[in-house]
Formats: structure tokens, sequence, C-alpha cells
């Protein structure tokens, strides 16, 4: 009598960063659990790979310009960026480690949807659970707006990093 696999998943923060691509200040070294060598990282993209992990997990916290200048030993734990997580993963699993495009949107849609016990995603006509990627738009990440004050979440990686990959358009932020 076999008993059914556990299910867990990984943040898409550990999939794209690492130790030696954090510096002890950066915004993204202070996440929990806390990242890990780049053997470990590409441990964790293996794991996805053979689906010994389900899925890849987002969890946003928006942290405040001044919680984010506090020391990183006293500052809150968590990152920011729903928009910075498909562009890095495509960079890093398709691009980088020749994942298909069916493998990502496993990772990171029908995986998900089996670990919270959900029926998985569907394109019926009049959803609004859709969006339009373009892989190859390049743009630059900022947390400012052109007076350089905060528009959103201050603890946001890759400020001033020109990022391949955005989305276009969300069928969820058509909403009224």
């Amino acid at each position: 009598n076999s008993s059914p696999k556990p299910m867990a998943s990984v943040c898409w923060w550990h999939l794209v960063s690492d130790l030696s691509k954090t510096g002890p200040t950066d915004i993204g070294i202070n996440i929990s659990p806390s990242l890990g060598t780049p053997y470990d990282r590409e441990k964790l993209i293996e794991g996805l790979k053979k689906k010994i992990l389900t899925g890849v997990s987002v969890h946003s916290l928006a942290l405040d310009e001044v919680e984010t200048k506090t020391a990183t030993s006293g500052r809150i734990t968590g990152l920011s960026g729903y928009h910075l997580v498909l562009p890095s993963l495509w960079q890093e699993l398709i691009i980088k480690s020749s994942w298909s495009i069916e493998e990502l949107w496993e990772a990171t849609s029908f995986g998900p949807s089996k670990i919270l016990n959900l029926p998985p995603e569907e394109l019926n006509i009049d959803s609004n659970r859709w969006l339009l990627f373009d892989p190859q738009k390049k743009w630059v990440q900022t947390i400012h707006d052109k007076k350089g004050t905060y528009k959103a979440a201050s603890n946001q990686p890759w400020e001033g990093v020109e990022m391949t990959g955005k989305v276009i358009s969300c069928g969820l932020s058509q909403q009224d």
C-alpha cells in the first residue's frame, strides 16, 4: 500500500537568487527560509523539474521605505514584486535551464492548484484568468515614479536593473 507523495512548494526567489547573487544589505537577503548557495538553488530547480517539489510559491509582503531602511537583523522578513516573478522565472528556467513552457506553467499554475486542492486553471470565454506575456520586452525595474517618490513597495529587488520579459496585460487587472 503506497501512500500519496506529500506536496511541497518552493519560493520563486529561491529559484532565481542565492547567496552568491545577493549582498548582506540587499533587499532580497532578508527572507524566510533564508537563501542558500548556488548549489542549493540548482538542486531546488532540479527538484521542481523532477516533480519532487509540486509548485512555485509567491508570497508578496510589501514593506514601506521606513521598514526597508531598518537594519537587516531587525527588519520584517519578506519580499515584494509580483511583476518580477514570471520574467525572472522565464529567464532562469526557460532561457538558462532549457525548460519547456509547459514545464514552467506546471510549476507556476497547475502545481500550486494541486497543493491548494483547486481545479486546474482553464481558459474559458469571458474568463478573467489570462495574461499576456512578452518574453522579449525590455524594461527597467523601479520602485520610484518620475519624481523619485516611492510608487510601490520598497522591498522589491533589482532596483534599476534592466529586465527581459514583461506581463503586458492580465485579465484580473481588467476587473471593475
